[in-house]
C-alpha cells in the first residue's frame, strides 16, 4: 500500500470515529440534539477519501471521482450547518444550500479540465474553502468564547488554509494526469495528510468543546429542576453563601420554607403559580425547591419586622395556598451560617408550624390563618 492509499485508509477510520461519537453525543440528552448535524459532517465526508481509495481498485473512475468531491462539499457543508445550530448563530437559509449546489455546479464545470494548473485546481478547492470559512467565522464569532472555542476556530481556520494551499501543492508536486493516478502522486501523500491532521485537529477540538459543554450541562442540571425552571436544593445550597455574603451588613436576610401541596401534583397549575411567584418577588429574591412539595425563598435585605415582608409572605401563602391555608417556616439567617443548617432551622420551624395548623384543624379554629404566626417567625425552631 502506498503512502497517499494509507492516508486516505486513515482518513476513512478518523472520519467515522468521529462520526460516531458526535452521533452518540447528540441521542445523550436533548440539548446537543445539534451534534446530530455535527456526526453526519463527519460520516458524510468520510466518504470522500473512501471514493478515492476505491478509485484504484475498481473501474469506475468517473462516478467515484464525482462521489467523493460531492461528499466532502457535503460534509463541510454540513459542517457549517452544525455548527450554526450548535453555537445558535443562524445563517441565511439558502446560503448553504446555494453553496452546494454552487460546489457541484463547478466540479461539472471543470471536469475534463487540465489537471496541475492553478484554474482547475484554485476553483476545485473554492468550494471547500468557503464551506470552511463559514464554519470558522461561526466559531470565531460566537458570543461565549471560551479558550476551547478558540481552539477550535483556531483549527478550523487551520483546515481553511490547508485546502487553500492545495492549488499551489497540486502545480509543485503533481497530482498525476488523471484521477486514477492522483493516489499514487506526491501531492495525495501531501494533500491527504495536511488535511487529515488539520481534520484531526479539528475534531479533537470539537470533542473537547462539547465535553466542556457536557460538565456544564450537567452541572446546570443537577442545579437547576428542568420541570418547574427553578433550583434544586443544591443549586439553592450553592446561591445562598453568595448572596448572604453580598447582603452582609445591608440588612436581614429571610429563608423561608413553604409548602404548595394543592398544586404540586398539576403541572400546569404549578407552572402558573411559579410565574405568579416569580411576578410577586423582589428582583434579588431566589426561588428552589426544599423537596418536592416545598419551595425555599430567599429575601435579601429587607427587616424581618418590616411591613412589606408581612405583606409580602402573605401574598405568598394566599398564592401557594391556592384558597386553602399552607404551613411555612420563616427564619432569618444570623451570620457565617452555612445553606444546610439554614435550610434544617427553616424546615423546623415549617413542621413547628405544620403541627399548629393541624392542632387548629382538630380545634375546630378557623382555617385562614395567616402564615405570621410566633412560630414560623421565630428564628429558631
Amino acid at each position: 500500500m502506498t503512502g497517499g492509499l494509507l492516508a486516505l485508509a486513515i482518513n476513512v477510520v478518523v472520519s467515522g470515529l468521529f462520526a460516531a461519537v458526535f452521533l452518540l453525543a447528540a441521542r445523550s440528552h436533548p440539548a446537543f440534539r445539534h451534534l446530530g448535524w455535527i456526526g453526519a459532517a463527519w460520516g458524510v465526508g468520510a466518504g470522500a477519501p473512501a471514493a478515492e481509495f476505491l478509485l484504484r481498485i475498481t473501474p469506475w473512475t468517473a462516478a467515484l471521482s464525482f462521489t467523493g468531491y460531492a461528499c466532502f462539499s457535503a460534509g463541510a457543508h454540513l459542517l457549517a450547518h452544525g455548527l450554526s445550530r450548535y453555537y445558535r448563530r443562524p445563517l441565511p437559509r439558502r446560503l448553504l444550500p446555494a453553496s452546494f449546489i454552487a460546489s457541484l455546479a463547478i466540479r461539472v464545470a471543470i471536469w475534463g479540465g487540465q489537471r496541475n494548473t492553478m484554474p482547475y485546481e484554485l476553483f476545485y478547492q473554492l468550494p471547500f474553502v468557503i464551506a470552511l470559512t463559514i464554519s470558522a467565522i461561526i466559531v470565531w464569532s460566537a458570543r461565549r468564547r471560551s479558550a476551547w472555542d478558540r481552539v477550535l476556530a483556531g483549527c478550523l481556520w487551520l483546515l481553511t488554509l490547508t485546502f487553500a494551499s492545495k492549488p499551489v501543492a497540486a502545480i509543485l508536486l503533481g497530482s498525476g494526469a488523471t484521477a486514477r493516478d492522483y493516489a499514487g502522486s506526491a501531492y495525495s501523500i501531501y494533500s491527504q495528510a495536511a488535511s487529515g491532521l488539520a481534520a484531526l485537529a479539528t475534531g479533537i477540538a470539537m470533542m473537547a468543546v462539547v465535553l466542556w459543554d457536557f460538565r456544564a450541562r450537567m452541572r446546570y442540571d443537577a442545579e437547576i429542576n428542568p420541570a418547574t425552571g427553578l433550583l434544586t436544593r443544591r443549586g439553592f445550597c450553592l446561591r445562598l453563601p453568595a448572596v448572604t455574603g453580598e447582603r452582609s451588613g445591608s440588612g436581614d436576610v429571610m429563608l423561608g420554607i413553604c409548602e404548595f401541596p394543592a398544586v404540586a401534583t398539576d403541572p400546569a397549575r404549578l407552572h402558573e403559580v411559579i410565574r405568579n411567584l416569580r411576578m410577586i418577588m423582589p428582583g434579588d429574591a431566589i426561588l428552589g425547591h426544599a423537596d418536592e412539595s416545598c419551595v425555599a425563598i430567599l429575601l435579601p435585605g429587607i427587616p424581618a419586622d418590616d411591613a412589606d415582608i408581612t405583606d409580602l409572605r402573605q401574598r405568598i401563602h394566599n398564592l401557594l395556598g391556592n384558597g386553602r391555608p399552607v404551613a411555612a417556616g420563616w427564619i432569618t439567617l444570623q451570620d457565617g451560617e452555612d445553606a444546610g443548617s439554614a435550610l434544617v432551622r427553616a424546615e423546623g420551624a415549617l413542621f413547628l408550624d405544620r403541627q399548629l395548623n393541624r392542632g387548629r384543624r382538630n380545634g375546630g379554629a378557623g382555617s385562614g390563618h395567616p402564615p405570621t404566626s410566633t412560630t414560623s417567625m421565630s428564628p429558631d425552631p
